[in-house]
Protein backbone atom coordinates (compact mmCIF):
# COMPACT_ATOMS: atom_id res chain seq x y z
CA UNK A 1 0.00 0.00 0.00
CA UNK A 2 2.91 2.43 0.81
CA UNK A 3 3.94 1.88 -3.17
CA UNK A 4 0.55 2.51 -4.65
CA UNK A 5 0.49 5.71 -2.07
CA UNK A 6 3.83 7.61 -2.65
CA UNK A 7 4.21 6.53 -6.53
CA UNK A 8 0.26 6.51 -7.40
CA UNK A 9 -1.26 3.68 -9.63
CA UNK A 10 -0.26 5.00 -13.04
CA UNK A 11 3.17 4.42 -12.48
CA UNK A 12 3.14 1.49 -10.29
CA UNK A 13 1.08 -0.14 -13.43
CA UNK A 14 3.03 0.92 -16.15
CA UNK A 15 6.17 -0.32 -14.67
CA UNK A 16 4.83 -3.76 -13.79
CA UNK A 17 3.70 -4.23 -17.00
CA UNK A 18 6.83 -3.12 -18.45
CA UNK A 19 8.54 -5.63 -16.21
CA UNK A 20 6.50 -8.53 -17.02
CA UNK A 21 6.62 -7.64 -20.81
CA UNK A 22 10.54 -8.07 -20.21
CA UNK A 23 10.20 -10.76 -18.17
CA UNK A 24 7.98 -12.24 -21.09
CA UNK A 25 10.40 -12.03 -23.56
CA UNK A 26 13.25 -13.76 -21.27
CA UNK A 27 10.49 -16.73 -21.46
CA UNK A 28 10.72 -17.16 -25.02
CA UNK A 29 14.67 -17.30 -24.52
CA UNK A 30 15.15 -19.63 -21.29
CA UNK A 31 16.90 -22.91 -21.93
CA UNK A 32 15.64 -25.18 -19.32
CA UNK A 33 12.67 -26.14 -17.79
CA UNK A 34 13.89 -24.54 -14.37
CA UNK A 35 14.36 -20.92 -15.72
CA UNK A 36 10.97 -21.02 -16.96
CA UNK A 37 9.85 -22.35 -14.18
CA UNK A 38 11.37 -19.42 -12.00
CA UNK A 39 10.49 -16.84 -14.30
CA UNK A 40 6.93 -18.06 -14.95
CA UNK A 41 7.00 -17.23 -10.39
CA UNK A 42 8.41 -14.04 -11.09
CA UNK A 43 5.61 -12.95 -13.78
CA UNK A 44 2.71 -14.16 -11.67
CA UNK A 45 4.29 -12.22 -8.58
CA UNK A 46 4.61 -9.13 -10.94
CA UNK A 47 1.12 -9.35 -11.97
CA UNK A 48 -0.33 -9.12 -8.66
CA UNK A 49 1.10 -5.04 -8.49
CA UNK A 50 -0.45 -4.61 -11.50
CA UNK A 51 -3.91 -6.32 -10.64
CA UNK A 52 -3.53 -4.40 -7.55
CA UNK A 53 -3.41 -1.12 -9.14
CA UNK A 54 -5.89 -1.31 -11.69
CA UNK A 55 -8.08 -2.04 -8.51
CA UNK A 56 -6.68 1.54 -7.04
CA UNK A 57 -7.06 3.10 -10.27
CA UNK A 58 -10.69 1.63 -10.70
CA UNK A 59 -11.78 3.21 -7.66
CA UNK A 60 -9.90 6.50 -7.74
CA UNK A 61 -10.58 7.81 -11.18
CA UNK A 62 -14.24 6.37 -12.04
CA UNK A 63 -17.12 8.66 -10.15
CA UNK A 64 -19.23 6.65 -7.98
CA UNK A 65 -22.53 6.80 -9.88
CA UNK A 66 -21.02 5.20 -12.45
CA UNK A 67 -18.59 2.52 -10.52
CA UNK A 68 -20.73 -0.34 -10.96
CA UNK A 69 -21.35 -0.20 -13.92
CA UNK A 70 -17.62 0.87 -15.26
CA UNK A 71 -16.57 -2.08 -12.92
CA UNK A 72 -18.59 -4.83 -14.16
CA UNK A 73 -17.90 -3.92 -17.79
CA UNK A 74 -14.03 -4.28 -16.98
CA UNK A 75 -14.77 -7.91 -15.38
CA UNK A 76 -16.84 -9.00 -18.43
CA UNK A 77 -13.81 -7.64 -21.09
CA UNK A 78 -11.27 -9.29 -18.67
CA UNK A 79 -13.68 -12.39 -19.28
CA UNK A 80 -13.92 -12.03 -22.59
CA UNK A 81 -10.51 -11.68 -23.00
CA UNK A 82 -9.58 -14.93 -21.35
CA UNK A 83 -11.68 -16.70 -23.26
CA UNK A 84 -10.27 -15.49 -26.84
CA UNK A 85 -7.02 -16.13 -25.41
CA UNK A 86 -8.00 -19.75 -24.69
CA UNK A 87 -9.38 -20.48 -28.25
CA UNK A 88 -6.31 -17.96 -29.87
CA UNK A 89 -3.54 -20.09 -28.15
CA UNK A 90 -4.41 -22.78 -30.14
CA UNK A 91 -3.91 -21.42 -33.41
CA UNK A 92 -0.67 -19.71 -32.19
CA UNK A 93 1.19 -23.12 -30.61
CA UNK A 94 0.22 -24.61 -34.04
CA UNK A 95 2.59 -22.34 -35.91
CA UNK A 96 5.18 -22.45 -33.02
CA UNK A 97 5.50 -21.11 -29.21
CA UNK A 98 7.32 -18.10 -30.71
CA UNK A 99 4.26 -16.17 -31.51
CA UNK A 100 1.81 -16.68 -28.78
CA UNK A 101 4.64 -15.19 -26.52
CA UNK A 102 5.47 -12.20 -29.05
CA UNK A 103 2.10 -11.40 -29.09
CA UNK A 104 1.92 -10.88 -25.20
CA UNK A 105 4.86 -9.11 -25.45
CA UNK A 106 3.18 -6.60 -27.47
CA UNK A 107 -0.01 -6.64 -25.53
CA UNK A 108 2.07 -5.54 -22.59
CA UNK A 109 3.97 -3.22 -24.10
CA UNK A 110 0.94 -1.76 -25.30
CA UNK A 111 -0.97 -1.88 -21.89
CA UNK A 112 2.40 -0.11 -20.49
CA UNK A 113 1.80 2.52 -23.12
CA UNK A 114 -1.91 2.98 -22.64
CA UNK A 115 -1.39 3.47 -18.68
CA UNK A 116 1.37 6.68 -19.04
CA UNK A 117 -2.24 7.93 -19.87
CA UNK A 118 -4.10 7.82 -17.37
CA UNK A 119 -5.04 10.83 -15.41
CA UNK A 120 -2.82 11.13 -12.16
CA UNK A 121 -5.30 10.30 -9.21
Amino acid sequence: MYCLDKLGPRKILSVSLLFNALVTLCLLYSGSAWQSFCLSIVFSASSVFCWNALNVANTSLIPIRVRSFATGSFNASNRLGGLFGSLLIGVFIESGCGYSVLSLFTMLILGAICSTLLPKS
